[in-house]
């Protein structure tokens, strides 16, 4: 059935986005704020809270200033790299800016901004998304935190009760949320009615840059790993591990063909056996993972002069598999 335009209902006013003017204003302020302040820190966030966060910044702000918004903004502002760097040494700053981060400008001694970092908690609910941090669970009986005119309320949020005696009364045991889980709408509103926080804004420093030294603040990444939920843990970890377990089977690779090709090839010229292992292994360890697509890569390890086929090359690495492969060089 088509849809009634009757009682369609017309938006007259319009929100302008923030153009190039605005992003130009936050670089224009960053890099004021780095010629006017003596050390710039990259710092992390988790569950922020803008009200928290705003009286934070109020009580800093005679000595200090903080910047939150585009990582991309604010590495254009401080330099990408050595060549476009406002001043020395701050595209290191900028390399660590990625994720939930900002910088904060200040004047203050290095050992009053660890301690004012390390000081700030806040605890709050938990929002809708958030890992919950551990298991709540409310058994059967009556619920005495509870006036009898939330019992519809309750219900509608999929909590097994009823009213007994003017009394709210959970029928069996129920589980508001998993430890490891995501918080669902129901649960977090279940949360904030129980008065359990399970949320902690907590602000973490990942570096410092100054006129003299550049310091990253690897212990902070140690705190901030340890304050992940054990499901963010596993999933890193995984991460890494398959990181290193590509790395170690393409140097693996590339030294088994490097064995081959010497074995094969003994009356040729030490120089040539060594050109052509340096080709191999860079085409096929470090130059393949920079290439995007099949042509590329083919491309380039043809212009690297690898004496094969191009088309033979391509089949034998995304068709038939690396043995194979390796077999097909050294056959």
């Amino acid at each position: 059935m088509p849809k009634s335009k009757r009682n369609k209902i017309v938006t007259l006013s319009k929100a302008k986005k923030k153009g190039r003017e605005h992003k130009e204003a936050i670089v224009n302020s960053i890099r004021q704020a780095a010629e006017e302040y003596a050390s710039v820190y990259v710092f992390s966030f988790e569950n922020m809270r803008n009200l928290r966060f705003k009286e934070f910044r109020e009580q800093l702000k005679p000595s200090s200033r903080f910047f939150l918004g585009s990582n991309k903004v604010m590495q254009i502002s401080l330099g990408r790299s050595v060549a476009d760097e406002i001043k020395p040494g701050l595209h290191k700053v900028s390399k660590l800016l990625h994720g939930d981060s900002g910088l904060f400008f200040t004047n203050l001694p290095t050992e009053e901004v660890r301690r004012i970092f390390d000081e700030f908690e806040e605890h709050d609910f938990a929002r809708t998304g958030s890992v919950a941090v551990e298991k709540v669970e409310l058994n059967e009986g009556p619920l005495d935190q509870f006036t009898h005119e939330m019992e519809p309320f309750l219900r509608k949020q999929g909590m097994p009760v009823r009213l007994n005696k003017g009394v709210v009364e959970l029928v069996a045991d129920y589980v508001v949320c998993e430890e490891g889980k995501p918080i669902s709408p129901e649960s977090a509103r279940l949360l904030r009615l129980l008065g359990i926080k399970m949320a902690t804004f907590r602000l973490h420093l990942i570096c410092r840059w100054s006129a003299e030294d550049f310091e990253v603040y690897k212990e902070d990444w140690v705190r901030f790993w340890s304050s992940l939920p054990a499901r963010k843990q596993v999933e890193k970890l995984v991460l890494i591990l398959n990181c290193w377990y590509t790395a170690f089977f393409y140097i693996s690779f590339v030294a088994v063909g490097m064995l081959l090709f010497v074995a094969r090839c003994p009356e040729q010229p030490n120089s040539v056996i060594e050109d052509s292992i340096l080709k191999i292994g860079t085409a096929l360890f470090f130059e393949a993972h920079e290439l995007s697509s099949r042509p590329k890569i083919v491309a380039f390890m043809f212009q690297k002069g690898l004496p094969f086929n191009t088309r033979s090359l391509d089949d034998e690495i995304w068709e038939r598999g690396q043995p194979k492969f390796c077999a097909f060089i050294f056959r």
